[in-house]
């Protein structure tokens, strides 16, 4: 006969210890099985992070909004400080920001014409110390 309190828990005449009779209640039955794997499933869904953004290269950030024409550059990884600054003057550009995580710096250009950022864009694309070059759409474009 089992009494009231838990501490007092009895099976087949025999007194269980507190912890030996939840053990016994949560551990032999299956609805505690389900309650407890129903418990860790809401726990794993509330806890899981927040969609991560994904941002473009060529996507223009607010920040750096201008009338000038933007470029999105990323060097060679053993291109030397001298080396870059001497190919981002040679197309009269300025380092705006950067270099991001991915070493990606954003350059801005002196105003410059259609037929002119082709050229510099071309210039730059056709130097082995660049890897990538891509002019950024301003936000109006999109």
């Amino acid at each position: 006969m089992a009494a009231s309190r838990l501490g007092n828990t009895t099976l087949g005449g025999r007194r269980l210890a507190e912890g030996e009779a939840l053990s016994r209640i949560w551990g032999s039955s299956w609805m505690g099985r389900a309650v407890l794997a129903l418990v860790l499933a809401v726990a794993l869904l509330i806890r899981s992070e927040p969609p991560q953004t994904f941002e473009t290269l060529s996507r223009d950030s607010e920040r750096l909004s201008s009338d000038r024409t933007l470029l999105r550059v990323a060097f060679a990884e053993d291109t030397l400080e001298r080396e870059l600054r001497t190919l981002i003057e040679s197309v009269d550009g300025t380092i705006v920001q950067g270099p991001n995580s991915l070493g990606v710096y954003t350059i801005a250009l002196a105003n410059t014409d259609a037929d002119e950022l082709v050229r510099k864009i071309a210039s730059l694309r056709t130097n082995a110390r660049v890897r990538l070059v891509e002019p950024v759409q301003p936000a109006a474009a999109r």
